[in-house]
C-alpha cells in the first residue's frame, strides 16, 4: 500500500454529508445501485456503508444527551482519571511529538482540514490511552476546530468510541506509532510529503529516525534533538503503563451493577506484555480474575462512584483501582492520583503474552521498528479482525 489513500481527495464527500449538500439516503441509494451494476445484482456487503452507519449510530447515541460531547454528567461515558498536561497536549496538537507518523498526520490535519479515517484513529489513540493519556475531550476539541467535516455527533462519539470510554472496551488494543504507520505506508512518502525535514531518511528509519546512526542522521541533513525533535515519550513503557490502567479501572467498573453490557476483562492479557529488552522495561502483574464480588483486598466497604457519577454501594470484597486499599473515594481525588494507577510490579511467572505483546505493539517492535515477519502477518490479522470496530470514521 503506498501513500496515496492518506492523502485528501477532491472527491471527498465527507464535508458536502456534513454539512447536508448531499443526502446520506441518496448516497446510500446510489451506492447500493452502483454496486448492483457492477457485482450483477450481488447482495453488497454492509462494510459497504459502515461509515453512513456509524454516522447514523452516533447520531442516535447522541440523541437526548446533551453531554455527549463530555465526560462528567455524560451517562454512557466512562470516567477516567485522565492526566491534566497542557505542555504534552499542545506538542500534540501542533505536531511536535517526535513521532513521525503521528506529525505528519497531524501536520496535513492542520493544512488541509482532513485526514484518513485510520490516521484519526493512530493520533486519537495516541493522545489518549495509548501514550499521552490526555483527555478525549481535548482531541475532541482540537478536530472540531481543524476538520472540514467535523460534526458534533460523530466527532463526539469517535473520540469516546477510540479512547475506550464508550462503545469499545478492547483496551488492550493499541496502535504503535513506528508499526502502524510503516505498515500502511513502507516507504514513508506520506511522512516526506507532510515533514520535509525527514525527506531524505531511508525508509529504514523514517519513522523511528532517533534510532538512525549519527552519520546516517547528518548525511539527511536532520540531527533528532536539533533539527527534529526527540520523542516526547517511549511508547513501549507508556502504552505499558496505560494498558494497566485501563485494565484496573475496567475491573472495577465491571463488577458495579447495571454493566453488563461491558466486555469482560482478559484475566491474564498483561502477561509478560511486549518489552522492548533495550529499554529494560519491567512488564505489569499478572493477576486472577477475581470471583464475583471478592477479590484480594477483604473489608473494603464504601460508596465508589459509578461512571457517569451515581454511586453504587461497594460489596464487602471490593477491588480499587490502585494496586492496594485507594484511600480515594472522589473523581477529584483519583485525578489528582491518577499517576498512582499505573504503577507496575514485577511479573508473576514467565507467561509469554504473545498475543497481548502482538496487539500492544501491532506491528511494531518496541520503539526500534517492525518486528519479525511472523508477527508482522499476526498483527496484520489481528487489525483485520478489528476492521469492523476500527473502521469508526470521525467524519460524516
Amino acid at each position: 500500500m503506498n501513500s496515496s489513500p492518506l492523502l485528501a481527495s477532491p472527491l471527498g464527500l465527507s464535508p458536502y454529508l456534513r454539512f447536508g449538500c448531499l443526502s446520506c439516503r441518496l448516497f446510500y441509494k446510489k451506492l447500493t445501485e452502483l454496486y448492483k451494476k457492477v457485482k450483477k445484482n450481488g447482495s453488497p456487503s454492509i462494510s459497504l456503508y459502515d461509515k453512513l452507519l456509524w454516522r447514523e449510530f452516533f447520531y442516535t447515541a447522541a440523541s437526548n444527551n446533551p453531554r455527549f460531547d463530555r465526560m462528567e454528567g455524560n451517562p454512557i461515558c466512562i470516567r477516567i482519571p485522565w492526566d491534566r498536561n497542557p505542555e504534552a497536549l499542545a506538542k500534540w496538537a501542533e505536531a511536535k511529538t517526535g513521532f513521525p507518523w503521528i506529525d505528519a498526520i497531524m501536520t496535513q490535519l492542520r493544512r488541509e482540514g482532513w485526514i484518513h479515517h485510520l490516521a484519526r484513529h493512530a493520533v486519537a489513540c495516541f493522545l489518549t490511552r495509548g501514550d499521552l493519556w490526555i483527555s478525549w475531550e481535548e482531541g475532541m476539541k482540537v478536530f472540531e476546530e481543524l476538520l472540514l467535516d467535523a460534526d458534533w455527533s460523530v466527532n463526539a462519539g469517535s473520540w469516546l468510541c477510540h479512547s475506550c470510554s464508550s462503545f469499545f472496551q478492547q483496551f488492550f488494543h493499541c496502535y504503535c506509532p513506528v508499526g502502524f504507520g510503516r505498515r500502511i505506508d513502507p516507504n514513508g512518502d506520506f511522512i516526506r510529503r507532510y515533514l520535509p525535514v525527514l525527506r531524505d531518511f531511508p525508509a529504514k528509519f523514517i519513522y523511528d529516525p532517533w534510532n538512525a546512526p549519527d552519520d546516517v542522521q547528518r548525511a539527511a541533513k536532520c540531527v533528532i534533538g536539533v533539527d527534529y525533535p526527540k520523542p516526547m515519550v517511549n511508547h513501549a513503557e507508556a502504552s505499558r503503563l496505560n494498558i494497566e490502567r485501563m485494565r484496573q479501572i475496567y475491573q472495577q467498573l465491571s463488577r458495579y451493577r447495571g454493566l453488563s453490557l461491558l466486555a469482560t476483562v482478559p484475566s491474564n492479557h498483561m502477561e509478560g506484555i511486549g518489552v522492548n529488552e533495550t529499554q529494560g522495561a519491567a512488564a505489569p502483574p499478572t493477576r486472577r480474575r477475581a470471583r464475583s464480588g471478592t477479590s484480594s483486598h477483604p473489608g473494603i466497604r464504601r460508596e465508589q462512584p459509578g461512571p457517569s457519577g451515581a454511586k453504587h454501594r461497594g460489596a464487602r470484597h471490593r477491588h480499587t483501582l490502585a494496586h492496594r486499599t485507594s484511600p480515594y473515594t472522589t473523581q477529584s481525588d483519583l485525578t489528582d492520583h491518577a499517576h498512582e494507577f499505573a504503577v507496575p510490579q514485577q511479573p508473576v511467572g514467565g507467561g509469554t503474552g504473545k498475543r497481548e505483546r502482538e496487539s500492544e505493539h501491532n506491528g511494531c517492535h518496541g520503539d526500534d521498528g517492525p518486528s519479525s515477519s511472523s508477527s508482522a502477518l499476526k498483527a496484520q490479522d489481528q487489525e483485520k479482525r478489528h476492521e469492523d470496530v476500527e473502521g469508526v470514521a470521525f467524519s460524516s
